[in-house]
């Protein structure tokens, strides 16, 4: 799906739960041939184990450490999972569901033995587990946008937010958002105005005297991705790069001109589609994993975490740990696109 002035949510069914960690030892003291074994336990007929096993492989490759796929049929699991605790790896991620055995049990028989546990795609009821998916909402995005603006001007100065005419409602949402979220996190930031696009007639030009009109601005936050290219056109043209910032929306980072205007230091811009990306879910299993198994705890809010994943979003309340929205930046836009 392609977005267009605002993009729609898909929120993606792909979740992954935390299993609370009671007492976890530390890795080192749970390896399997020298290094720390992280395991997945699916159902040998499971149609995204192949791509949960790529991205648990890709994250290992980065983060160190080894990853085992036991894909079994249902009859094993039982048996699967006492051989991994015996061999003391140290985490065991289980897809549910398994008909046949109770997984809650057998992942409480594991932290009792110092393991981390982690469940894939849907929660182990009674595992009194933190949730964590795929899926993020308006304030998520709303969030990142800010944070990608606040990164760049160390959380201080005159901004402005950019939308469109006769925008989406959920672009006037994101703008709410933005402005209420801005004001709370960084005090140090101060709204300039709010600028509605030209539309038709020059609108690069008409971007272009907003610069010259607010010379105090040091940066902008572009709701739609055709505010996002034209603000960040605009800081070229200017001769601005360096001096004035700018986040927004990357609608599809692929085929457009979003990661040409990151290189230049005209803008970071925020993907705010999630999509179904067994891979993806599949290299975060794999740092959640490490996450627990090395006693870290989660960062309330919008965390980056870069690479492969992007961000994270802890909410302490609910104990949820959802994946958000990718920020694109100079230090990973050689994975998107030209």
């Amino acid at each position: 799906m392609r977005n267009r002035t605002a993009t729609r949510f898909v929120i993606a069914a792909l979740a992954v739960t935390l299993v609370a960690a009671g007492a976890i030892a530390t890795a080192s003291s749970r390896a399997v041939g020298g290094q720390r074994t992280i395991a997945l336990v699916t159902l040998a007929q499971s149609p995204d184990s192949h791509e949960l096993a790529r991205g648990a492989r890709e994250a290992a490759a980065a983060l160190g450490g080894r990853f085992v796929l036991e894909a079994v049929g249902d009859a094993a699991v039982r048996r699967t999972i006492a051989g991994l605790v015996a061999a003391r790896v140290a985490a065991i991620a289980v897809e549910p569901p398994f008909t046949s055995a109770s997984l809650a049990s057998l992942l409480e028989q594991a932290r009792k033995a110092g393991i981390a546990t982690l469940s894939v795609e849907q929660p182990v009821a009674g595992s009194g587990s933190v949730w964590v998916d795929q899926a993020f909402g308006p304030a998520q995005f709303a969030d990142a946008l800010v944070d990608a603006l606040a990164s760049q001007i160390h959380g201080r100065g005159d901004y402005a937010i950019v939308g469109e005419v006769d925008q989406d409602p959920i672009a006037s949402q994101w703008q709410s958002l933005v402005k209420r979220y801005a004001a709370r996190a960084y005090p140090g930031m101060k709204l300039d105005a709010v600028f509605m696009g030209a539309s038709g007639g020059g609108p690069l030009a008409w971007t272009e005297s907003v610069l010259r009109a607010h010379p105090s601005l040091r940066g902008l936050i572009a709701l739609t991705p055709t505010e996002a290219v034209r603000v960040a056109q605009a800081i070229e043209v200017n001769g601005d790069v360096g001096k004035v910032f700018s986040a927004g929306n990357c609608g599809s980072p692929i085929d457009s001109e979003c990661p040409a205007l990151v290189r230049s230091g005209a803008a970071e811009l925020v993907v705010p589609q999630p999509s179904s990306d067994a891979t993806r879910l599949g290299y975060l299993m794999y740092w959640a994993a490490g996450q627990l198994a090395d006693r870290r705890s989660f960062k309330p809010g919008l965390d980056r975490v870069g690479g492969a994943i992007g961000s994270v979003w802890y909410q302490a309340a609910g104990r949820e740990l959802r994946l958000g929205p990718v920020t694109i930046t100079r230090a990973n836009v050689a994975r998107y696109g030209r």
